[in-house]
Parts: structure tokens; C-alpha cells; sequence
């Protein structure tokens, strides 16, 4: 075999060899390329679940957002609207004729005079401690200029001066220990609360 067909038969050998290592290669870049292009979307779904999952928690949040400051405005709206009666139910209180203020006074007179714990949320303690229940009715009272001569006529209780109220009583303990608010101011009072607490558990559900 002559030389130039050695170096043919080398050449080609050499030419298959390198053509299986480049077709490998082509393989192997091919692969790596696909397992990447696979991560790559496996990546991008996960990111778009991830992305999904967070827009929905902002949508709830950003909802009940809304919901907590429409049930804030309505809260307000309604406070309003009951601040509103009352000062309007006071005022008519205080207008109230002679005759139907003399009629609740001896009311509130004989309920007084009765017992001290007719209605607990109506005593208020001096000492704040203090816990036990009065068992003694009250000694002094207590009205505005207006009801004066009213309670000093139908009640045994030493008047013990005048106090700003639109109407009613407070009567007192001998030792000045407790009082009985049964002002009209305390008992309107009373109601606006409770009205406020009502709105309060409707719109918010507690």
C-alpha cells in the first residue's frame, strides 16, 4: 500500500471519528439544551402559580379592605345618625312640660327611696374599690334648680343641692360612699350606648 493511500485511509478514519464526536456533541447540546428549555418551564409555571397565589391573597386583602372601611363608614354613619337623635331626644327631654317632669321626678323619687340597687350600672362608687352591694337606701339628693321645690315637696331625702342636668335625681349614701345617677342625662345616656352597641355587633358581626 503506498503512502498517499495510508494518509487517505487515515484521513478518513480521522473524518468518521470527528464527525461521531461533533454528532455527540450535537446530542449532548441538544439534551442539555431540552433539560434546560424543561427546567425552564417547569420554573416558569411554578412562578406563575406563585404569582396567581399572591395576586389572589392581595385581592382578598385588598377586598376585605373594602369591606372594613365600608362597615367603618357605616358605623360612623350610624353613630351619627343616633348622636343626632339624641341630642334631638334631649333637647325634647328638657322641653317637657311641668306636669310630665313633676310625674317622672316622683317616679325616680320613689325608686330612689325604694332600694340602691334597683340597676347596678346606676351606682357609681367614690372609692372605686369598693365592691359590695349597698344595703342602706340613700340619704341625699340631688337636682337641677328647676326640680328643686318638686323634691323638697314629695321627697324625705335631705336636698343637698343643685347639679347640671337637664332633669331627674342623684341620691346619695349617708357617708358619701355611692351615688344613684338617675339623672335624665345618665338614663339618655344609657340608651345612646346601648344603641351604639347594637349598630356595633350588627355591621361587625361581634
Amino acid at each position: 500500500m503506498s503512502l498517499d493511500q495510508v494518509l487517505d485511509q487515515i484521513n478518513e478514519v480521522t473524518k468518521k471519528e470527528v464527525d461521531m464526536i461533533l454528532e455527540e456533541g450535537r446530542l449532548e447540546a441538544f439534551r442539555i439544551t431540552e433539560n434546560a428549555r424543561n427546567e425552564a418551564e417547569k420554573l416558569r409555571e411554578q412562578k406563575n402559580r406563585e404569582l396567581e397565589s399572591t395576586l389572589e391573597k392581595l385581592k382578598e386583602i385588598r377586598l376585605s379592605k373594602v369591606r372594613m372601611e365600608y362597615k367603618r363608614k357605616k358605623l360612623e354613619m350610624e353613630r351619627e345618625i343616633i348622636k343626632k337623635l339624641w341630642e334631638r331626644v334631649r333637647e325634647k327631654v328638657s322641653e317637657i312640660d311641668d306636669e310630665t317632669n313633676k310625674r317622672l321626678i316622683r317616679r325616680l323619687l320613689h325608686i330612689a327611696r325604694a332600694t340602691p340597687v334597683f340597676s347596678i350600672s346606676s351606682i357609681t362608687y367614690v372609692d372605686h374599690d369598693l365592691v359590695e352591694v349597698p344595703t342602706k337606701r340613700p340619704f341625699y339628693i340631688y337636682s337641677n334648680p328647676r326640680d328643686e321645690d318638686t323634691i323638697r315637696k314629695y321627697s324625705d331625702l335631705e336636698y343637698s343641692g343643685n347639679i347640671d342636668c337637664i332633669g331627674g335625681i342623684v341620691a346619695e349614701s349617708e357617708d358619701r360612699h355611692w351615688k344613684i345617677n338617675l339623672t335624665y342625662d345618665s338614663l339618655l345616656e344609657e340608651v345612646f350606648e346601648n344603641s351604639m352597641k347594637k349598630a356595633y355587633k350588627n355591621l361587625l358581626g361581634e
